[in-house]
């Protein structure tokens, strides 16, 4: 066996190998997010914050879950003014939105709709949100997943809320009262690496 040959062999050998640690990581994370809902640890939490002592659903608190993609600043606590998105599911280019010029964290509010998750994050991340909170179409919590593989063009976290939840929010919001949400989100899991 040239030396050559035995090259090519370690060389397609190393690629195998970090291949599988790559996807064995992204499963160990996947398992690890997936226990860590199940067993009932939240992702962080999210209020209103004005008006005060406002209630959504009847509790203090809304329920949410985290996107694969885009960053999410663990372990850190935020607050923005709730904009709603038009077209309300982003689907496409959003009008024009004047944002808040002391607000350092806007949040943009869209509804589910039917183009994908990334697609509503990307039209709210080059209109200058910092968040992106979709209101999904069932009461279930359900994953975030980037289906695109785009999802490394995003740099802001996004949520989704029951529907419910959000719901109520957006008529909040369309009462014409500033909305003010605050966010914090726990140390649970870096979303970041499942983007590998």
């Amino acid at each position: 066996m040239c030396i050559r040959d035995r090259y090519q062999r370690r060389v397609h050998g190393d690629n195998f190998l970090n291949i599988l640690m790559k996807n064995l990581i992204h499963f160990c994370f996947l398992a690890l997010l997936v226990s860590k809902i199940t067993c009932g640890e939240k992702l962080g939490e999210l209020w209103v914050k004005n008006p005060e002592n406002q209630k959504i659903a009847g509790s203090d608190n809304i329920p949410f879950n985290i996107g694969n993609f885009g960053h999410v600043p663990e372990g850190s606590q935020l607050q923005g003014i709730a904009y709603l998105a038009t077209p309300i599911d982003a689907c496409s280019e959003l009008t024009p939105i004047n944002i808040d010029e002391e607000d350092t964290s806007p949040i943009l509010v869209v509804q589910r709709g039917e183009c994908k998750f990334v697609t509503k994050a990307h039209y709210a991340q080059i209109s200058g949100f910092k968040v992106l909170l979709i209101v999904d179409n069932v009461e279930d919590l359900e994953m975030i997943n980037d289906t695109t593989g785009l999802g490394y063009t995003i740099s802001i976290p996004s949520l989704i809320v029951p529907k419910k939840h959000g719901s109520e929010l957006i008529e909040l919001i369309k009462s014409g009262t500033t909305v003010l949400l605050g966010l914090h989100f726990n140390w649970v899991h870096n979303l970041e690496v499942f983007s590998m």
